[in-house]
């Protein structure tokens, strides 16, 4: 984990989901003995912490996601110079698997052996960042259909020759007393670099499981230092869901695509529909 403070933002970043989850793991200050197992898999969808991070290490299953076309928008993306990978096969006499033709004939190099250079190429790049913060009395399920329209996002953007960058975000708003302050601390979870490859288990998880939020970021909240946990309600309420963007440039970069959090009252798969209106996707 690494710490920073850009202004008035505490910022927590994770590397990757696996590095958050087992951070978290080895991290343990949530406290879900307060309710049932019963209780605790219908707030958030799992019983401990363990099963959280178990969950975010294996990935879940693509389901429910919607096909989006975003053939006509997002064609201002950032061009980034990203990896990609050349395949190249050459005979020897070792290597992965054996030519037959060459082997039957007692060709000596009759081996194949593959090899895979790194190059770097140049391609429009879309980071994609998705508050997943939501006020306590939004079933999990409306969180589950509301990832789902994110990965949707996700994939199309993908699939239109695009690569991501993908990040969950968890902004929250200090307080002192019932008074909002201008203070804020965010968690952010780097889900893939635009350099590597979808994996959609991993993105299924991130985007769609609630125990994301309501287990493995919740417990997260604990390793802000003893004076400022009050402030974010660390322990009883875990903080004040910020639906506005504070400061999305200078921590994701210029052109991030935004994906606001959710309060009750708000209607969860609209707060994405609005977005992919505004990006011109359907």
């Amino acid at each position: 984990m690494q710490v920073t403070k850009p202004g008035n933002i505490i910022q927590h970043s994770y590397a990757s989901l696996a590095e958050f989850a087992e951070y978290q793991r080895s991290h343990k200050h949530y406290n879900m003995g307060k309710r049932s197992a019963a209780a605790n898999r219908e707030f958030s969808g799992v019983a401990s912490i363990n099963e959280a991070c178990d969950k975010a290490l294996a990935g879940l299953p693509e389901d429910g996601v919607k096909v989006l076309d975003t053939s006509r928008s997002l064609t201002d993306s950032a061009m980034r110079q990203v990896s990609a990978y050349d395949m190249e096969s050459t005979y020897d006499v070792a290597g992965s698997y054996v030519d037959m033709g060459r082997f039957v004939t007692g060709e000596p190099e009759c081996m194949i052996q593959t090899t895979f250079d790194e190059v770097p190429v140049t391609r429009p790049v879309v980071t994609i960042v998705s508050n997943i913060n939501a006020s306590g009395g939004i079933g999990k399920d409306e969180l589950r259909d509301r990832g789902r329209l994110i990965v949707a996002l996700i994939k199309a953007v993908e699939t239109s020759g695009r690569s991501t960058e993908l990040w969950t975000d968890s902004t929250n708003q200090a307080r002192k007393g019932y008074e909002t302050i201008d203070e804020y601390y965010r968690i952010s979870v780097k889900i893939k670099a635009a350099s590597q490859p979808l994996d959609m288990g991993a993105v299924m998880y991130a985007f769609t499981d609630p125990s994301m939020l309501r287990v493995l970021k919740f417990n997260a909240m604990h390793a802000l230092p003893a004076s400022e946990q009050r402030k974010y309600n660390v322990g009883s309420g875990y903080g004040y869901v910020v639906k506005e963007s504070v400061c999305v440039p200078e921590t994701y970069g210029d052109g991030a695509v935004y994906l606001p959090a959710v309060r009750l009252g708000d209607n969860a798969e609209e707060t994405v529909k609005q977005v992919l209106r505004d990006l011109g996707i359907g």
